[in-house]
């Protein structure tokens, strides 16, 4: 199933809250460089950022979840 870019983020700590939600609200969704970044040890973040992937049919309400946390979102 193709992936979309939803966010990039300059933090590891603001990536992974925001995998949390989506994930929470039973969206899969993954962290491109988390891998590299918890490997090396250092933040690469400044230079390319984390990206947020989601599928492509996520994608709306994704954004959605993240733009409007305190939302009710109905599907």
């Amino acid at each position: 199933m193709p992936l979309s870019v939803i966010k990039i983020y300059n933090s590891d700590a603001a990536a992974n809250i925001a995998l949390g939600v989506l994930r929470t609200n039973g969206i899969p969704a993954v962290l491109n460089n988390e891998i590299t970044s918890g490997v090396f040890g250092i933040q690469l973040a400044p230079f390319d950022g984390i990206r947020l992937l989601v599928n492509d049919q996520d994608r709306d309400i994704a954004l959605r979840l993240l733009d409007h946390p305190d939302e009710k979102i109905e599907e």
